[in-house]
Order: C-alpha cells, then sequence, then structure tokens
C-alpha cells in the first residue's frame, strides 16, 4: 500500500494597518510661480496630493500661485492615504527684483537737502512703487 501525502499552503493576507508619514519640507517658503518638489518620509500606497492654491501633482510637483492681492499668504499642502493625511504649509511671498533711485546723481550745497525717489519693483509690480526719500545733507 502506497501512502500519499497532501500538502496544503495557505497563502494568508496581512493588512499592515495604516500607514503613517509626513510631508517633507514640513514647511517651505517660495515666490510666485515657483515649483517645488515634495515627498513623503516613507511610501505610502495610493497617495492623494491636494493644495488650497496653486497647483500639485500626483507625484508631489507643487507650483507656486502667481501673484495675488495680498501677499504673503499661506497655501496648505495635503497628502491622503487611506485614512491618515498629512498636511504642510508653503509660505508665497513677493519678491524685490530690482530698485531704482532717482535722481541718479545730484549736487548739493552745504546743509543742503535733495530729495530723492526710490522705485522697488518686485515680480507682482514689475514697474515699481514709488517712495519719496528727503534728508538733509551734511559736508
Amino acid at each position: 500500500m502506497k501512502k500519499m501525502m497532501l500538502l496544503v499552503v495557505a497563502l494568508v493576507a496581512c493588512d499592515p494597518g495604516p500607514v503613517t508619514f509626513s510631508i517633507i519640507p514640513k514647511a517651505q517658503a517660495a515666490i510666485p510661480n515657483q515649483v517645488l518638489q515634495l515627498a513623503l518620509s516613507q511610501a505610502a500606497p495610493g497617495v492623494v496630493w491636494s493644495a488650497t492654491a496653486g497647483t500639485i501633482t500626483s507625484t508631489g510637483l507643487f507650483t507656486a500661485p502667481g501673484c495675488a492681492a495680498s501677499m504673503p499668504f499661506g497655501v496648505t499642502i495635503t497628502a491622503t492615504s487611506g485614512s491618515f493625511t498629512s498636511t504642510a504649509t508653503v509660505a508665497v511671498n513677493d519678491a524685490v527684483t530690482g530698485i531704482t533711485v532717482n535722481p541718479p546723481t545730484a549736487s548739493v550745497v552745504a546743509l543742503g537737502s535733495m530729495q530723492f525717489t526710490a522705485s522697488v519693483r518686485t515680480i507682482c509690480n514689475p514697474t515699481g512703487i514709488a517712495a519719496v526719500l528727503g534728508a538733509p545733507v551734511r559736508r
């Protein structure tokens, strides 16, 4: 009589539970329309990215919004996987691109004064914002 051996293999799926992660970096600064790459502290299945302003891709590539009426402002970035969510903040600030002072040269008598105008150009205001500067000139 021959003996037969029966081998039964059972595969059991194991749910590791929720994956916890954080967005890296947690806080960042950007200028209008700047592109930033955000990441997760560890891999997580089916991550969905979102942003309260600007755009973000499924790989965490964030593009800051363009110029807004009131600067600075913060954008909240959210990454969600299953029931776990992590957030980060990107502060979007205007940036100075140049300053022009007029007149560029001046001659002033002793104890006289001269008025100058400075124009500050930014990404959101490329033509400049003028400010009057005046001070007595002492020699």
